[in-house]
């Protein structure tokens, strides 16, 4: 006998996907011809499995979240008589509006007949929690685009469970798989499994996607990660590789800018009908909890209205997941540790962290712990510390100037570590002491860091046993001074991979990825250029810069040049910025929106600093280095394309490039190589030929403002402060100033 025999009864009255007919067949096999149903997201006379067992006579039990879909329910029933118990309630797996306390009231038998569940999300944990009754029959709605993977989603998510997990559950309570639609599994208590005669209930024999008379789900080829409050940002991942990312910053020009990723999304992408799934990398749940979060109740119903037509396509992932996924995922490791801290994120309705540790394993994510002392708030302590104590800026439109107080910190001592632990009870004693005097503000600075490092030390330290391979993402894996030492204080530790985009932007990716590799089950792909590039922004055309050239002919003169000749102005101790390819993603320019200068200058950082940046005169500037000469110039030889490690540089080349030394003696080194960046890489090989030194300084393509998106920005930027010139490479065009 065939296992799925029971489709062929497949008729729709009032369900979906032919339960109806299913459910009929069932329980004239059962014998039962009358008795209670039980109805968890009754929403209406359409898409239900238990309107046409009602209307045979069956008394019900309707609950339904939205008031008007069980007035309209409930008025209908009263004109036809019907026995119903309508209850207007969001479920929840416990508390006052538990499945076992909303049926307190109910004359209903402890072993009814049929329990429905659907409510988009939550239906795992809403049967996990009935202890009171134990149905004959239920019927729930999984998740089939996760096919047979183990998933199951944080409580209050929207995402559900897979089959494979409801199976589980069925089985724990004494239930058997029978049956599965598209997306509804149907289960019996385990005594009466045997009157249908299926001798193979596993999930490959019972299910498959077009089970019922549901068309072929459709593969997912493309998803869009969007990441929306602060640092909005989206990005597009075609077949497991990211193919876009944008931040709204750039078109803005105002740091770390606020609004909707998905407004973002919708009004730069050309064609949004080609997505099949979208993701959010921050914990979400209904509109109707949500707001109670963000504050903006109309700017979540927005959301949702827009994403309408996606429905089912929809994920949200735990924000320090997110950002575990997208290091992870990104790295070329089989096996890894991942340390995620920021400033906090949601993982589900009821858990904010700032800093967890999880286990990444082929395509697979393991949470190990999350954090809730003072691991969580490191985050936090840095805003406030840099908004308070150092008089800073931390968020729009000017951006976070953390990396500023990091700065400081190398040219203080860590006299009040004390301190740190409680410092909000101590912001007074720290701001007084920050403003005796500029060495007292820098003392402060490296307490604050030292205060990070043990804390970082001592949380990680239990799980670092068994693991070679070391991955980091959130805000506060931006703290480049903490991740140098890491391989020091762990000497265990072989290799560290640090999130190209660890800030909140980068969660848009990481949910992406999440969805495809754990959830969707999909091999890693590793050693895919692409799949590392930070160069995933546009790129734009010779004509886009011959445009906004003419616009300017009154203040710059156009030359064409040639590497060789740009090099050697460099030489001439000329400050160059570069402009060409895709924009890099994430915090740091990285060849491609970048400010290049000779690092054998002893006066080039403060140049940089006073005359094109236009900041504090300890900020470092940094060395990028050709990859394969790394172990020449540095105390370790490390592998740092997005330039997220200050490393100790060799004391006997430290005069030969005083421009990226800092003052602590570190350089936070970008390693260029040909595959992440080939023309920047031969840049660099033909200034070697040139000087000998196979460094070049690197600062970011801006001042104060976000790093340079269009050409119409570089132009602005160029002709505002003194950089020399600037070099368009992809097509040798030379911008002076008249």
């Amino acid at each position: 006998m065939d296992n799925r025999w029971l489709l062929k009864y497949s008729k729709n009255r009032f369900s979906q996907r032919g339960e109806d007919g299913i459910l009929e067949k069932i329980f004239e096999i059962l014998g039962v011809r009358t008795g209670w149903c039980v109805d968890v997201g009754a929403y209406g006379r359409t898409l239900s499995n238990t309107y046409a067992l009602i209307e045979r006579g069956w008394h019900g039990v309707l609950i339904e979240a939205n008031e008007q879909r069980l007035l309209k329910l409930k008025k209908h029933h009263e004109r036809a008589h019907r026995d119903t118990y309508c209850i207007c309630a969001h479920v929840e797996p416990a508390g006052e509006r538990s499945l076992d306390n909303l049926l307190k009231g109910v004359p209903l038998p402890k072993d009814f007949e049929l329990l429905s569940i659907d409510i988009d999300g939550n239906e795992y944990y809403i049967w996990e929690s009935l202890h009171n009754h134990s149905p004959l029959v239920v019927i729930i709605e999984f998740n089939p685009l996760v096919k047979y993977t183990d998933y199951l989603q944080a409580p209050n998510g929207m995402s559900g469970a897979s089959l494979s997990y409801m199976v589980k559950l069925g089985r724990e309570k004494g239930y058997e798989l029978l049956s599965a639609t598209s997306f509804n599994a149907i289960f019996v208590k385990k005594k009466v499994f045997p009157k249908f005669g299926i001798h193979n209930n596993s999930i490959e024999k019972i299910w498959t996607p077009d089970s019922g008379d549901l068309s072929q789900i459709p593969k997912v080829t493309k998803i869009v990660g969007f990441q929306s409050g602060h640092d909005v940002a989206y990005c597009v991942l075609e077949n497991g590789i990211p193919i876009l990312c944008e931040e709204l910053e750039r078109v803005t020009r105002k740091k770390m800018e606020l609004g909707d990723g998905l407004k973002f999304f919708f009004s730069r992408y050309e064609n949004p009908k080609d997505i099949d799934c979208f993701t959010f990398g921050n914990w979400g749940g209904r509109v109707e909890k949500r707001h109670r979060i963000t504050g903006d109740k109309k700017s979540e119903e927005r959301m949702f209205k827009i994403l309408a037509p996606y429905v089912g396509q929809f994920y949200e992932f735990g924000h320090h997941l997110s950002h575990a996924a997208n290091a992870f995922y990104t790295s070329n490791f089989d096996k890894a540790l991942i340390i995620t801290m920021d400033g906090g994120g949601r993982e589900d309705d009821k858990t904010t962290t700032g800093f967890t540790i999880s286990q990444g394993v082929k395509n697979k994510i393991k949470r190990l712990k999350i954090f809730h002392g003072p691991e969580a708030n490191l985050g936090w302590v840095w805003h406030d510390m840099t908004k308070y104590v150092f008089g800073l800026s931390v968020g729009y439109p000017t951006g976070d100037q953390a990396g500023t107080v990091m700065a400081m910190a190398t040219l203080g001592k860590p006299k009040y570590t004390k301190l740190m632990p409680n410092f909000r009870e101590n912001l007074k004693e720290l701001i007084t002491l920050a403003n005796k005097s500029e060495q007292e503000k820098f003392n402060v600075a490296a307490s604050l860091q030292k205060y990070t490092e043990t804390t970082f030390r001592r949380a990680v330290t239990p799980y670092i046993k068994g693991h070679k391979n070391l991955c980091v993402s959130g805000g506060v894996s931006l703290n480049c001074v903490l991740l140098g030492k890491i391989r020091t204080w762990f000497p265990e530790i072989k290799n560290i991979f640090a999130d190209p985009v660890p800030y909140d932007a980068g969660a848009a990716l990481g949910s992406a990825r999440y969805l495809w590799h754990h959830i969707l089950g999909n091999k890693r792909i590793k050693n895919q250029i692409q799949n590392m590039s930070p160069y995933l922004g546009k790129s734009y055309s010779q004509k886009d810069i011959e445009n906004a050239c003419s616009l300017l002919s009154n203040k710059i003169k156009v030359l064409k040049a040639t590497d060789e000749e740009v090099l050697r102005k460099i030489n001439d101790q000329k400050i160059v910025a570069v402009y060409g390819g895709r924009s890099e993603t994430g915090r740091r320019a990285l060849g491609n929106r970048s400010i290049l200068a000779d690092p054998r200058s002893p006066d080039m950082k403060v140049k940089i600093n006073e005359k094109v940046k236009h900041r504090q005169w300890f900020r470092p500037v940094a060395p990028s280095i050709l990859e394969e000469k790394v172990g020449y110039w540095f105390e370790e030889k490390v592998s740092s394309p997005y330039m997220s490690f200050a490393i100790k540089i060799k004391k006997n080349k430290r005069d030969k490039v005083p421009a990226v030394v800092h003052y602590d003696g570190t350089g936070r080194l970008q390693t260029v190589n040909k595959e992440l960046n080939p023309w920047y890489y031969h840049f660099i090989k033909k200034w070697e030929k040139l000087t000998g030194v196979p460094i070049l300084v690197n600062t970011s393509f801006n001042d104060t403002e976000p790093i340079v998106e269009t050409p119409e920005n570089a132009l602005a930027c160029f002709l505002k402060t003194e950089i020399d010139c600037l070099y368009f490479f992809d097509y040798g065009i030379l911008v002076e100033k008249l």
